[in-house]
């Protein structure tokens, strides 16, 4: 199978002809860059059964056997940001990543609107989350903070240091990808505008 991967962007309609040519979609990207309606989108269209992050909680080891095991499905992973970089390794050949870009001061304001810092135990006092996240929290990843501390600002946003070192250390390694900027995902028929969702 040839590689898809590519520096240029592309729409969510692009994505749904390369998905099919993969037994398994990865939407990965920090969380409330838009992985969840992507995911959403992406089984909308393909017909492909949505698998959630609770099915992997956290446990990459049982992520990369769903991976391997399992056809016909899109995970949603945006944990999996932190070993994005491994999924070659484990499950060769099987897996399309879609990486979701969207503007870090949207995915901060989000956050913060879900008290997401608070709620990933990152951030206990419900603050921004910064540098690679709170060692103490069940989401932590200490083997990629290891990995990539050279490339990560202990100032600056998570999600702004998972977006860096997507470009700069990750994406390299990763055979089949795709980029979807949240904003391009307006033209599916599953977008809602802010006003009219739940949350």
């Amino acid at each position: 199978m040839a590689s898809t991967s590519s520096n240029r962007l592309v729409t969510i309609e692009e994505i749904v002809p390369i998905a099919l040519q993969f037994p398994c979609i990865a939407v990965t990207g920090p969380e409330r860059s838009g992985t969840t309606i992507t995911t959403e989108m992406i089984c909308w269209s393909t017909g492909y059964a949505n698998v959630p992050e609770e099915t992997w909680d956290n446990d990459f080891d049982a992520l990369w056997r769903t991976l391997r095991e399992r056809s016909r499905i899109a995970i949603h992973a945006p944990h999996l940001t932190f070993r994005v970089h491994e999924i070659d390794r484990h499950c060769p050949e099987r897996v399309l990543v879609v990486f979701v870009l969207r503007a870090v001061e949207a995915i901060v304001a989000s956050q913060r609107k879900a008290h997401w810092g608070s709620l990933s135990g990152h951030c206990p006092d419900d603050g921004d989350p910064r540098g690679w996240g709170n060692p103490a929290s069940r989401w932590y990843d200490r083997t990629s903070h290891e990995l990539f501390q050279d490339d990560i600002d202990p100032e600056a946003h998570l999600c702004l240091n998972r977006q860096r070192c997507w470009h700069r250390r990750q994406k390299q390694h990763v055979r089949n990808f795709v980029e979807v900027e949240y904003e391009s995902l307006r033209i599916h028929p599953l977008w809602l505008d802010p006003e009219q969702r739940g949350k």
